[in-house]
């Protein structure tokens, strides 16, 4: 439907779009269409995906795909601080009731280890580990991050 919308908007005005989609999206609060506004604004702007996806989340977002597709944006961007804080917070928000999507772990890891919190990245791979909704596709994602934890492990044995 976003797609459709970007069409219709460029058909219109090519220089225009962006910021009429961007309209749009704003009008009924979707996190799809703010992305892709981002997007057609310049597509390898990360920052700019987060900023206007960071105005449906102080709207209220917390939608599951919301926060799996920003905090991705996020780590594009290198804001791996926040990406730990959304990650805290979906654990404690009531829909998820302490469960929120693995995905939102998984980012938590890869944000954990840019920041090099290992012990961090550590103990969000256990939480992920003890999910029993994984697909078999995330298993490949899995074992990389987890074989990067393990060397930072060895390598800080060897230091001490």
């Amino acid at each position: 439907l976003w797609e459709i919308t970007a069409r219709i908007e460029y058909d219109k005005d090519p220089n225009e779009a962006p910021k009429r989609v961007k309209a749009h999206a704003l009008k009924i609060n979707s996190f799809s269409g703010l992305s892709l506004a981002a997007q057609m604004t310049d597509k390898n702007d990360h920052l700019l995906q987060v900023q206007y996806m960071e105005e449906h989340y102080q709207g209220g977002g917390r939608e599951s795909n919301f926060l799996i597709e920003w905090t991705a944006a996020l780590g594009q961007a290198g804001q791996f601080d926040r990406i730990l804080q959304i990650l805290w917070e979906a654990e404690n928000l009531p829909q998820f009731e302490g469960r929120p999507p693995w995905q939102l772990y998984l980012h938590g890891c890869q944000a954990a280890l840019g920041l090099e919190q290992f012990d961090k990245a550590a103990a969000i791979m256990t939480k992920i580990e003890l999910r029993k909704d994984l697909p078999p596709e995330a298993s490949q994602d899995l074992q990389s991050l987890q074989q990067e934890i393990s060397e930072h492990k060895k390598l800080k044995e060897r230091m001490h």
